[in-house]
């Protein structure tokens, strides 16, 4: 969006980037009581009851925050159609609103001559196509958004969204509300976002005896975003940032607020998440999705899944680029890991996470330190597993949920893990845990709201996703792993 280099230094970089975000984010994508963020009102924009700008039911209908936008559904309504009547690659390439952005699988720049990448032979591509997706994420279609309708030449998914490409417009596609015909795009050109980002002071504290190290942690300095500029032909980066401010990390094995049980879901997204998501939003239930990068695929090719996480409430936390036990591994590889997850969640939905789980449950004081370092602050493990990820079958994980109900029930808290990798897990086992959990007096919520730890401080950095480009892949070189993943 907007490109420049530093060749005044860091201190110049910072002072023109945060310049920038003064006028992008004068409509900040969060809003509401606990961001304190304004929407545009006079545009027809509503602050949803999960703090979020945008246009739709989604996000003016119930729990619509009147104080920090427009909760009138038929302005909005109206201002959407509009914007979505010139949702064109220019309207696109100038972020004139940052709802509007696009995901699909890395396409051909049909000016480049070579495509083949001489340091990565071995790309990990499910299919080559010439096809681009584009979603506009602020507001829904279909039967189960009011029956809105997309812009002429968009097709209306089975899961409620606008957009182009075989992710919309084939299996499931809703003929009623939108051209079903419309499989293909093409892309005219790319561009990226920069901003200065924010980490607000926080003070959290903790009393419960499940977390293995000091429990007070203040963080009050800033986090910045360096400009970055990428073209379908080579990527040229702008002043390096400043790291994370270093915090205490703190594990967590349990919840804090009594009669609470935190859904978490590890190693995703995946294909059937979408399944997922729509259970979770029948049954107005939010979770916690703790991803990887590249591990039982690539995050890449499941964008569309991760923004509809964050923009439907849940909480997205770390779960490393490629799953690694993290004792067995340098603090150099620890680093790698998580910023080469942060890069792709910065792409994709603009929020980089507070939290995360280390894969296995595997951590030690050096692990720690090294998070702690990385801003990392809340550690999150689990008390309930019901072996989803090593073989149980759904009744045999039934009977681990019941069992611990039975020797731990309610008002006592607990984190459960599943892995909405498993098919069973997302269709079948984390719907019977759901209504189990709140037939046994359950309330249940995310990871964050069980600790008691505002909305506002889940993130340690809030920016504009990017559009796509040809840098949204994953290669088998980049898991610095010899079993091809799957763990």
């Amino acid at each position: 969006m907007h490109r420049f280099n530093c060749f005044l230094g860091i201190a110049a970089c910072l002072f023109l980037t945060a310049s920038i975000n003064n006028n992008m984010m004068a409509y900040a994508q969060e809003c509401g009581a606990q961001t304190g963020g304004m929407c545009n009102k006079d545009a027809g924009q509503c602050c949803s009851q999960w703090g979020h700008c945008g246009y739709g039911p989604q996000w003016c209908g119930a729990g619509c925050q009147p104080a920090y936008g427009a909760c009138s559904l038929s302005q909005s309504e109206s201002n959407n159609l509009k914007k979505r009547d010139h949702v064109d690659n220019s309207y696109i390439s100038t972020k004139k609103t940052h709802q509007h952005y696009y995901h699909g699988k890395k396409t051909k720049d049909p000016n480049k001559k070579n495509q083949k990448s001489k340091k990565n032979p071995k790309l990990l591509m499910k299919t080559k196509t010439k096809s681009v997706s584009y979603i506009d994420v602020s507001g829904g279609c279909g039967s189960n958004n009011g029956g809105e309708k997309c812009a002429s030449g968009y097709c209306c998914s089975q899961y409620g969204y606008c957009g182009k490409g075989t992710a919309y417009c084939d299996q499931g596609c809703q003929s009623d509300y939108g051209d079903c015909r419309a499989i293909t795009s093409s892309l005219a050109s790319t561009t990226t976002s920069s901003a200065v980002t924010y980490t607000s002071a926080s003070t959290t504290t903790s009393s419960a005896a499940t977390y293995t190290s000091a429990s007070t942690t203040t963080n009050s300095a800033a986090t910045y975003t360096s400009a970055s500029t990428t073209t379908s032909s080579a990527t040229t980066s702008t002043c390096n940032p400043p790291t994370s401010p270093s915090v205490v990390a703190v594990t967590y094995r349990t919840c804090i607020k009594s009669n609470s049980y935190a859904l978490t879901f590890d190693d995703g997204p995946m294909m059937w998440t979408h399944e997922l998501l729509d259970t979770l939003k029948a049954k107005n239930i939010t979770a916690t999705f703790f991803v990887n990068g590249h591990n039982w695929g690539c995050i890449y090719d499941y964008a569309d899944i991760l923004q509809r996480i964050l923009y439907e409430g849940h909480q997205i936390g770390s779960h490393t680029w490629s799953h690694p036990s993290m004792p067995n591994i340098t603090n150099e590889e620890i680093t790698y890991q998580m910023h080469t997850l942060e890069n792709a969640l910065r792409k994709i939905i603009g929020h980089i996470p507070r939290f995360m789980r280390p894969p296995y449950g595997n951590q030690d004081e050096r692990v720690l330190s090294h998070l702690g370092s990385l801003g990392y602050e809340h550690i999150i493990i689990w008390d309930v597993d019901p072996g989803d990820s090593t073989g149980s079958t759904v009744e045999v994980s039934q009977e681990i949920i019941n069992n611990a109900l039975a020797t731990s029930p309610a008002p006592t808290p607990h984190i459960v893990i599943n892995h909405d990798v498993k098919q069973n897990t997302s269709e079948i086992l984390a719907p019977w845990e759901m209504d189990t959990l709140v037939e046994a007096g359950y309330d249940l919520m995310t990871v964050g709201e069980c600790l008691g730890i505002d909305r506002s401080q889940w993130y340690k950095e809030v920016t504009i996703p990017s559009l796509r480009d040809d840098t949204w892949y994953c290669t088998f070189e980049d898991m610095h792993r010899d079993d091809g993943g799957f763990s």
